[in-house]
């Protein structure tokens, strides 16, 4: 119990240092945000790349979003400063910052005029069960394309989009992907896109020799070989791994034992505690604690290794396949062996 208290405590240090370390990088980065804004003249790219590190690091800062969303409006990302200020308003509003809500409602607000929109029309006839919309590379929610729309209408979606080129892409199991292009060069400009119907996607046939066991030819049933072959070296391989650490474990564990009972003995010649004092003691209580200590990691280890050699004579000798590849029949038996203060496998066969 106290060495699970000991790791617990190393964890919580290690997480609280970590998190520190991290706390420390997003004041960094907030900081340096506003030295660029600050600058003359004001760098607001860079400014706006380093207020984005800081807030994905933490995204609890209003302070962070907010700057964030300030510098984007200078560099006309119109569109991405108006979510970001209605993010921030709903954040300052569960933290009760009723100063921030009206500053951020007043910025949102003052650019919703400005907004450009990209509105994508999915007529009855191109519509499909399965269809997604994705618009640079963010997929539109299905309950959005959805909304509101009888089995006979249009799905029409309008999204708030920066001035630049947006990349828009409709695909469907099944389907070809419909991607297009469309330039949205200035604010309060709407640009719609109607989603073509989609073509089939062709099928890709397997050659016949690529097809393990289609219609019974001398390919197929060689690469079906070949493949169970592969399968089972690699099993037998793993089993050597697997096993090579059990026997490796197993000796450690009997090296530990070795040096418990020597130490045990060491121990035991100081049994009398009327004629062994001073020096002689010491070391013999000395040779006690290590001897409980040695025969602690031979008890943990002995039954990892046998655990570990079990697994691998059973990975190895299970293989099916490759001993038929050499020749060989692969008989194989494994069985639990118990006895009076012992258990393990028993495992034998012809490889």
């Amino acid at each position: 119990m106290r060495r699970v208290a000991v790791i617990l405590a190393v964890s919580l240090v290690c997480l609280d240092a970590r998190a520190d370390d991290e706390q420390r990088m997003a004041e960094d980065l907030f900081n340096q945000g506003l030295a660029a804004m600050a600058a003359s003249p004001p760098d607001y790219p860079r400014a706006c790349r380093l207020f984005e590190g800081s807030y994905k690091i933490d995204p609890s800062k209003q302070g962070t979003l907010l700057n964030l969303a300030g510098c984007h409006e200078q560099i006309g990302k119109v569109a991405t400063a108006w979510g970001e200020y209605r993010k921030v308003e709903g954040m300052a509003a569960s933290a009760n910052r009723a100063d921030r809500v009206k500053l951020a409602r007043e910025h949102w607000q003052a650019l919703e005029p400005r907004l450009s929109y990209l509105k994508i029309v999915i007529l009855p006839s191109v519509w499909l069960p399965s269809i997604t919309v994705v618009v640079d590379g963010v997929m539109v929610p299905s309950a959005v394309i959805d909304a509101d729309a009888g089995p006979k209408a249009s799905r029409v979606v309008s999204l708030a989009v920066d001035p630049g080129t947006h990349q828009i892409v409709a695909r469907a199991s099944g389907k070809r992907d419909f991607v297009t292009k469309v330039l949205v060069d200035d604010a309060k400009q709407t640009v719609s896109v109607q989603i073509l119907a989609l073509v089939d996607a062709p099928v890709a046939a397997r050659p016949p020799s690529a097809n393990p066991g289609a219609g019974g030819g001398k390919e197929g049933i060689a690469f079906d070989q070949a493949e169970r072959v592969a399968s089972a070296r690699a099993q037998r391989t793993a089993g050597l791994v697997v096993g090579g650490v059990g026997v490796a474990t197993l000796l450690g564990g009997g090296v530990f034992g070795v040096l418990a009972v020597g130490q045990a003995s060491k121990a035991a010649e100081c049994s009398n505690p009327e004629g062994c004092t001073g020096a002689r003691y010491q070391d013999a209580a000395s040779a006690h604690t290590r001897a409980n200590t040695f025969a602690n990691v031979a008890n943990v280890l002995v039954p990892v290794g046998l655990v570990f050699g079990g697994v691998g004579a059973a990975l190895f000798l299970t293989a099916k396949g490759a001993g038929k590849e050499e020749g060989k029949q692969g008989r194989t038996r494994v069985a639990p062996l118990l006895g009076q203060g012992a258990f393990g496998l028993s495992a034998g066969g012809v490889f």
